[in-house]
């Protein structure tokens, strides 16, 4: 036991004398000081989460750039969520897709060019996780009918082209027109971040949990053989919800009304309409089949 200088008193200063209250008030002019003066004195700094992607990229390294994108790049919630589940389901694309949004920041490019990097990303991760995706519970493939059906008549009641298969695919192909309908959180960029979300919880879900539905069946093929005639009838009709919700990059600076599409493919269809009816078909299937068709990825039966 160490030598007690006190004799085993506790030791107290002379609160009433004038060195405390020097103290005291030191302290408490100091702190009135950096309430009122602070930020004039000190500079006030502005928090991450209030920064501009601008701000946040400007003078960073390229790594610290890309984690503070991720980290405060986009704060509503459909993307948040669409980048937290691409970071657990693909670490390396998750990286890559950062570091390239962090040097086209730093490059100037614009919040809303940087959120259509992420779409594009999501379909790169539904080619190279297709197996896995089909591997899910058909309950994805019933949550994204019910997510195209919603669309479909979200569509409907704005009336007029809204359903117009041609002039949908015109506006997505023209790099003037298509960003006024698809950009960062427009109504069409929630539709097509909630269709991600749910590509990616069915990617998730095959790799956690993987499903065994079985092969189709000779009875299968005979249930899908009238939808199948009917896809095959307007194969166009299924592209309905990509154009909307993806659209490719135009290639012409300017839209010509009386330009056709190659073969006049889209003349005459009403997205809409094609669309509520295939969602209706694949409804009404037998629940074993439906699920047989999804872990076969939504393909053709051979008979």
């Amino acid at each position: 036991m160490g030598f007690d200088a006190t004799g085993g008193k506790p030791y107290k200063g002379n609160q009433d004398g004038p060195i405390w209250y020097g103290i005291v008030g030191f302290v408490v002019l100091v702190c009135f000081v950096g309430v009122i003066l602070g930020p004039k004195l000190f500079g006030s700094k502005k928090a991450d989460i209030d920064k501009t992607i601008p701000e946040l990229v400007a003078g960073q390294s390229l790594p610290d750039a890309a984690g503070l994108i991720n980290a405060y790049g986009f704060q509503d919630e459909l993307t948040k969520s669409v980048l937290v589940k691409m970071q657990q389901i693909d670490q390396t694309e998750h990286a890559k897709l950062l570091t390239d949004m962090a040097r086209q920041a730093q490059a100037g490019r614009s919040k809303n060019d940087l959120s259509m990097m992420i779409l594009q990303k999501s379909k790169h991760l539904a080619k190279k996780h297709k197996t896995s995706m089909f591997l899910s519970e058909v309950a994805y493939f019933d949550q994204a009918l019910l997510l195209i059906s919603e669309l479909s008549l979200d569509q409907q009641a704005m009336g007029g082209k809204s359903c117009d298969l041609s002039s949908l695919y015109r506006i997505s192909q023209n790099k003037d027109l298509a960003p006024k309908y698809m950009y960062y959180d427009s109504k069409y960029y929630q539709y097509a971040m909630r269709t991600v979300l749910l590509m990616l919880g069915a990617i998730e879900g095959g790799i956690v949990a993987p499903q065994n539905y079985g092969e189709l069946t000779t009875e299968d093929t005979q249930i899908l053989s009238p939808l199948i005639v009917q896809m095959a009838a307007n194969p166009e009709s299924l592209q309905f919800f990509n154009l909307l919700s993806t659209p490719e990059p135009a290639q012409s600076a300017e839209l010509n009304e009386e330009v056709q599409t190659p073969e006049n493919k889209f003349d005459g269809i009403n997205g809409c309409e094609q669309v509520d009816i295939l969602v209706a078909s694949f409804q009404t299937l037998p629940d074993d089949t439906r699920a047989r068709f999804w872990a076969a990825g939504l393909t053709e039966p051979v008979s």
